[in-house]
Formats: C-alpha cells, sequence, structure tokens
C-alpha cells in the first residue's frame, strides 16, 4: 500500500471512531440512568471516571492480545525504565506534560526498537490496566462501579460500544506512530479533537465561550502553520547539506 494512501486510512480510522467514541461517551457521562428521582432531576447519572477508563483500556489490552495471536510479530526488543481552584490548570498542565513526554519517549522506542503498533498498545494498555485497578480498588469505586452497571443494564450497551470503537480508534493510533512517528499522530488526533468539540456543540448543545472559541482558533492555526511552514523548512535543511558540500568541492577543484 503506497505511504499516502496508508497514512490517509490510518487518518480515517482514527477520525471515525473517536467521532463515534466521543458520542458514546458524552451519552454515558452526562446521560441519565433509570427513573429514579434525584436532587438535580430524575435518573442517576454516571460518575466513574476512573473505572471507565479502566475497562477501556482492559478491553484495548485484549484486543492487541488477540491481534499478536492470530498475527504474530518480532518480538519487541523495548527496553522498560524503572522510572479546586486552580484545579483545571493542574491536570491541563499535566496533560499537556505528559502528551509531551509520550510523543518523545515513542519516537525513542520507534528508533531503537521500532516495535510494532500492537506491541505498543498491548504493552501501554496492560500497564495503564494494572494501574487504574489499584486506583479503583483503593477509593472504592470499583465496587460502586459494578453495583451501578448491573442495576443499569443499558449501561452495558454503552460501554461495549466505547470499548469498540476506542480499541480500534487507539489501534489506528498505534499505526500511525510506528509508521509515521509520534508528530504525525499528534497533527491528527489534535485536529479530531477539534471536530468532536464542534460535535459536542452540534449534537448536544454544549455552548463554547468566546475565549474557548479563541483557543480552538489558536490550535488550528498552528497546526496549519507548522504543515505550510514546517516542510519548507525542513527541506531547506536538507538542501543544505548538499550545497555544502558542493562547494568543498569547488575548493578541492580550485
Amino acid at each position: 500500500m503506497p505511504e499516502r494512501v496508508k497514512f490517509l486510512t490510518y487518518a480515517v480510522g482514527i477520525f471515525l471512531c473517536y467521532f463515534y467514541f466521543g458520542i458514546i461517551q458524552e451519552k454515558i457521562t452526562r446521560g441519565r440512568y433509570g427513573d429514579e428521582v434525584t436532587e438535580d432531576g430524575v435518573g442517576e447519572r454516571f460518575t466513574f471516571a476512573l473505572a471507565l477508563v479502566w475497562v477501556q483500556c482492559f478491553c484495548n489490552w485484549i484486543f492487541a492480545k488477540v491481534l499478536l495471536l492470530l498475527r504474530p510479530q518480532k518480538e519487541d526488543t523495548t527496553h522498560t525504565d524503572a522510572d479546586k481552584v486552580g484545579l483545571g490548570e493542574l491536570l491541563l498542565f499535566l496533560s499537556l506534560s505528559m502528551d509531551g513526554l509520550t510523543g518523545a519517549i515513542q519516537e525513542r522506542m520507534r528508533s531503537s526498537s521500532a516495535p510494532s503498533g500492537q506491541q505498543m498498545m498491548l504493552a501501554m494498555n496492560w500497564w495503564s490496566t494494572i494501574m487504574l485497578g489499584v486506583a479503583i480498588l483503593l477509593t472504592g469505586e470499583g465496587k460502586l462501579f459494578i453495583a451501578f452497571a448491573l442495576k443499569h443494564s443499558e449501561l452495558l450497551v454503552h460501554l461495549s460500544s466505547l470499548a469498540l470503537a476506542g480499541a480500534l480508534g487507539q489501534f489506528f493510533i498505534f499505526l500511525m506512530v510506528s509508521h509515521f512517528g509520534p508528530l504525525a499522530c499528534s497533527v491528527v488526533t489534535t485536529t479530531r479533537k477539534f471536530f468532536t468539540v464542534l460535535c459536542s456543540v452540534l449534537f448536544f448543545g454544549n455552548v463554547l465561550v468566546p475565549r474557548q472559541w479563541f483557543g480552538a482558533v489558536l490550535v488550528f492555526a498552528g497546526l496549519f502553520a507548522d504543515m505550510m511552514f514546517g516542510k519548507k523548512s525542513s527541506s531547506s535543511a536538507k538542501k543544505l547539506p548538499s550545497s555544502k558540500h558542493e562547494e568543498e568541492k569547488r575548493k578541492l577543484v580550485s
């Protein structure tokens, strides 16, 4: 398959899977289950964020394990290193920091041992499942989540759809990372997030304040600037060594 077709296939896969993922996630987290009257309306809200992420990571791990069993690949030789006011800003800072570290580590893994997308997906979700499992046990959220899911069986349908969409979307993400690198993947996923926000506004009536729209415009402006000027700078950098080589040739001839 040509590289351009492969890139478009992975990008479209990420867009479609996470578009559906966002819709289902919105239904779970903003919807109401049952017809009990509570303080804020009719029906109970789903509030088990850790358990939701644990279910997703566990299903992703199973998905990657099955893929590797069906299509065995060379051994992964990546080495592992043993290493209310203001809360939103803190979480945003941590998210951006972890995104930056993830991209750098993925690039290092890709250049040193070149693991496949399925192997990266398997390893990441394995450790995520363990850490989140410990967290939901210590906080007691796991027990409450199971009771809530058994009480409202329609949640299981939503969770199954969310797990399938998330597993397929992450599969395309790791294929993108292993073939084209984390930078190309971040451009695709950031663009996808913007369209997910737009769909959330259109389909679920979420309202963005002018400051949030301004931030969205800045994101897209940065992406387009990187696509337009980043390639030019890289191509000029490639031309530079050849011009230096020609100059040295002229000096030797003279």
